[in-house]
């Protein structure tokens, strides 16, 4: 964005802009050639490569000013304020209410420098003046020596020490009295103007581990055929063209903290001038949960984001409006478009008509289809409400199909109620597999499995886009996921179909296969899935002796539904005794339209209730092959 200010300031004033090398992202970056007023930036000494510092991050008077090595600190950012023809403040960003001070306004050599309370004395002011060697370097002038000294690196030194003022002198390119003014565009849009046929490069020091994007994104009406190429990644060199929006580049990466990466663009354009943006962003995850009147979401949140917060710059958001969702952060988006969505809360229904799927409920506010427009930078958008896939409204669309339609690569909801137990049983398994490389239509699938009951509605997730997506990698995806197999899963398969009675659900391409006391399903059951001439016991609950007990029946109790009750008799076996379980599916909607599930169990047999969550989800999952 600091470059695009420069760039419409200079254009108001009927100046001609001449581009050589751009700015840079990051630290160890080609240095800029035009300060901008108010401009944020990293100083880098050209001796010793080492940054202007503010020991400790400290935040009191007189704390010392040193070169230190990159860290990407705010005590290492500093913004230039200008003040009035050629003459500057320099404030650290950790402490916007400090300046680069120099010691006691003095005019000695070996003054030193530290920081102090904003005062507006020439002990705070200094003159940024190209050194005019033709290497971007600048040297610092101190206005309480009337601009005659300098700030420079105590004895010429190569390592972290302290900063001084002294007399100046200009030794060539390789001087302790001249400094880089490196722009910290992470996250900002850089303008990038290119010739036919001149490419541009850039270098950036990556901080830490987590995953990256660079990208080019379109400036102005017109359309470029961009390439993007990252050289010295640890995996190798990465070109691309067109894995973009459009015509434009993408390539993602993780993994490469203290790497110094060079990134060179140029555009397929051969006749004309090119213009476009080029941004180099963390990628993000934001995760929205909620403590309601009625229920609360916010340990949903809890599994997905720790999966995922040391892959992604990463922000767990609790009661928040629906504002905050849609406000825009650091990287000039919308929050929710970010490359991991999780929303987990109140889905709309309508009271007085059969509508839903038309919103969702935040803090006091709620969000809309309407609302939602960018989602480009979104990999998997999970949206965990009931009818969050339900298209039954007067958009005829869901809140997955918006999402994609909006620019995500993949979306999952609901499509009916779903409990608060089988929702977070659902996205805790999903999001496990989703970090252990499934894919997002792998990862549900398993996910779905791990639930009992066959009529359970969070079985009845709906999936958009790509199934083939994943979040583990940043920047291609994995297609496939393989399952710990264990032979004793066909010997269980075998002692259930022919020692006992069953029944069988199908569930895509697998058939659950229940184990039946009178008719009744229980929890014990193998799944087979059919490939080929080859089947696989792909997950199981199964684990009873040769004899086993039948608890009767001693409540009244009917399995009569109606439009906001469903109910389903079971038996649990556990330490082989079958206990028969009542379990009632109540949705209900308030006022408002904001609906939700509950779960209720009972014990037929001596009237306890029973936490669903404790029969409703498979612990383990196995694999093995039946002949």
């Amino acid at each position: 964005m600091k470059k695009v200010m420069s760039l419409l300031l200079l254009v108001a004033f009927g100046l001609t802009i001449i581009w050589s090398i751009p700015i840079q992202a990051h630290a160890a970056v080609t240095p800029t050639n035009n300060l901008i007023s108010n401009g944020i930036y990293y100083i880098r000494n050209q001796r010793s490569g080492l940054y202007l510092d503010v020991y400790g991050k400290g935040t009191s008077d007189h704390t010392e000013v040193k070169q230190d090595y990159y860290n990407g600190g705010d005590n290492q950012r500093f913004q230039i304020k200008y003040i009035s023809f050629g003459v500057y403040e320099i404030i650290p960003l950790h402490a916007t209410n400090m300046r680069l001070d120099v010691y006691n306004a003095s005019s000695d050599d070996n003054a030193p420098v530290h920081i102090y309370t904003s005062n507006s004395t020439n002990a705070q002011r200094f003159k940024i003046v190209p050194t005019g060697n033709g290497d971007g370097s600048y040297k610092i002038l101190t206005a309480t020596t009337g601009y005659t000294k300098c700030i420079t690196v105590l004895g010429a030194s190569m390592q972290p020490t302290n900063i001084i003022q002294y007399s100046y002198y200009n030794h060539g390119n390789q001087d302790n009295d001249h400094w880089y003014f490196e722009d910290v565009t992470l996250n900002e849009k850089t303008l990038v103007t290119l010739s036919p046929g001149e490419t541009k490069s850039f270098e950036i020091t990556i901080p830490d581990n987590i995953s990256y994007a660079v990208e080019t994104i379109q400036y102005g009406s017109s359309v470029v055929d961009t390439t993007l190429t990252v050289n010295n990644l640890s995996t190798g060199n990465q070109y691309d063209d067109n894995s973009g929006v459009g015509l434009y580049s993408f390539i993602g990466f993780n993994n490469q903290g203290g790497r110094n990466l060079t990134i060179t663009v140029g555009a397929n354009n051969s006749n004309t001038l090119s213009r476009f943006y080029l941004q180099i962003r963390k990628q993000k995850a934001v995760y929205y949960g909620f403590e309601y009147d009625d229920i609360s979401t916010l340990k949903d949140l809890e599994k997905p984001y720790n999966y995922f917060s040391g892959l992604y710059d990463s922000y767990l958001y609790e009661n928040k409006e629906s504002s905050h969702f849609q406000e825009i952060d650091e990287r000039g988006y919308s929050r929710y478009n970010s490359e991991i969505i999780f929303f987990s809360g109140h889905g709309y229904k309508d009271p007085n008509s059969d509508a839903r799927g038309f919103g969702v409920s935040f803090s006091n506010t709620s969000l809309y289809l309407s609302d939602i427009t960018n989602m480009n930078n979104v990999r998997i958008a999970v949206w965990s409400a009931c009818y969050s896939s339900n298209t039954n409204n007067s958009y005829n669309t869901s809140f997955i199909d918006k999402s994609v339609a909006s620019g995500a690569q993949a979306a999952l909801g609901f499509p009916d109620s779903v409990t608060t137990v089988s929702s977070k049983s659902f996205t805790d398994d999903l999001y496990e597999k989703l970090a252990a490389g499934y894919t997002i239509g792998a990862a549900a699938e398993y996910a779905a499995k791990q639930i009992i009951w066959p009529w359970d509605n969070a079985k009845d997730y709906r999936i958009t886009g790509s199934t083939s997506t994943t979040l583990n990698i940043a920047n291609y995806t994995k297609t496939s996921s393989v399952i710990a197999s264990q032979d004793n899963r066909i010997s269980n398969y075998y002692d259930l179909v022919n020692n006992h009675n069953y029944q069988t659900y199908n569930d895509g391409n697998v058939t659950r296969y229940y184990m039946t006391i009178n008719g009744i399903i229980t929890n014990q059951f193998v799944d087979v899935a059919q490939d080929s001439s080859i089947q696989s016991c792909v997950t199981q609950n199964y684990n009873i002796g040769n004899e086993f007990s039948v608890l009767p029946i001693l409540l009244d109790y009917d399995t009569v539904n109606t439009a906001t009750e469903e109910k389903h008799l079971v038996y649990i076996i556990e330490n082989n005794v079958a206990t028969p379980v009542l379990i009632s599916y109540v949705t209900i909607t308030d006022h408002n339209g904001r609906t939700y599930s509950e779960a209720i169990c009972r014990n037929l047999n001596n009237g306890v209730f029973i936490d669903y969550g404790d029969i409703n989800t498979v612990e383990e999952e196995n694999e093995a092959h039946v002949s």
